[in-house]
């Protein structure tokens, strides 16, 4: 079988030149929330003869106060995740800190945990072996991946910071808020925690 692989491509990080527009937040779908944020899809406006994929947005919360504290969190966390590149990692696509604070990020289709609680409602019974092994098999790659190369703990594993595509074509790891660094042993590093990004997202 074909394995789905995210193309990877070469990104403009804070502020990028591309003129994006954000539209008031009720004009955006929710696709989850966390602390002090919401995580909104955007559908941009097809360019002449393209397609354009939407973006899964990062924002603040309207209940929350914007704040250096935060504003520094979720720059830490886009700088992260623009250092990544790896099929079952959800990918960067912008940050900006002008006008509307938010990050960008590739939009996949469903959490896992949306999909369980929605079965759950339905009485859909367990999924198969095929749609559990696939899950398994994507996100110990992520996990592999965040251990050995980036050398850091994701820090928040759960069935909500899974991503699904179709019908478990690809699984992807999403929120990167609360990581922690390891050392070459695999072992929290003390001595670079200061610089970790930490926060509960």
């Amino acid at each position: 079988m074909a394995e789905f692989k995210t193309p990877v491509k070469q990104v403009k990080s804070v502020d990028s030149n591309e003129k994006i527009t954000i539209p008031p937040s009720p004009f955006l779908n929710r696709l989850g929330y966390g602390t002090g944020v919401n995580v909104m899809q955007l559908v941009r406006s097809p360019r002449a003869g393209q397609i354009r994929s939407p973006w899964a947005l990062k924002m603040l919360n309207k209940r929350v106060k914007p704040s250096k504290v935060y504003t520094e969190r979720l720059q830490a966390e886009a700088d992260l995740l623009q250092k990544m590149s790896h099929p079952n990692i959800v990918g960067f696509r912008a940050f900006s800190k002008t006008k509307i604070l938010y990050l960008g990020m590739e939009a996949c289709d469903i959490s896992l945990g949306d999909m369980i609680e929605k079965r759950v409602e339905e009485d859909g019974g367990p999924y198969s072996p095929r749609q559990i092994l696939k899950v398994a098999s994507d996100i110990s790659d992520a996990l592999d991946y965040l251990h050995t190369k980036m050398q850091i703990l994701h820090g928040d594993i759960k069935s909500f910071n899974i991503l699904i595509n179709g019908d478990f074509i690809v699984c992807k790891l999403c929120d990167f808020g609360v990581t922690l660094p390891l050392d070459e042993n695999g072992i929290f590093d003390k001595q670079k925690a200061g610089k970790a990004v930490y926060f509960g997202m």
